[in-house]
């Protein structure tokens, strides 16, 4: 099969609070994570992490220089990763919704993702 070229959107802040926090995988691999939940003929091309600037706060004063941390690691450790801080997420938006809609992309539906996702979990049990 010919590989489809893929490109991953994230939102962030959806991805961290909804699957990462609470648990001791904040340091992870976007790029392995994802060759490894997508199908072998998605060739990932770019990965673009959307993301807001955390605040420090008086309960977490280094909170900002764990995410510019991370940041700086992912990047120098795989450049397919691209991070788009703050204002871009408008933008982005509506460049994808304009894609959408002239039929330049198709959209996977999000129960196929997610059934090729639980079918491979399961075959690793």
């Amino acid at each position: 099969m010919k590989p489809r070229r893929t490109v991953v959107y994230v939102a962030g802040f959806n991805f961290y609070y909804g699957a990462l926090k609470g648990t001791p995988w904040k340091w992870l691999d976007p790029l392995a994570l994802f060759q490894r939940t997508l199908a072998p003929e998605n060739e990932i091309v770019k990965i673009r992490y959307f993301t807001a600037r955390v605040q420090d706060t008086p309960s977490d004063p280094e909170v900002s220089t764990r995410q510019d941390t991370y940041i700086r690691a992912v990047t120098e450790h795989c450049p397919l990763v691209e991070f788009h801080l703050d204002s871009l997420w408008l933008d982005e938006a509506e460049r994808r919704a304009a894609e959408l809609e002239s039929g330049k992309v198709t959209a996977i539906p999000g129960d196929e993702v997610f059934s090729r996702i639980e079918a491979k979990y399961k075959k690793k049990k």
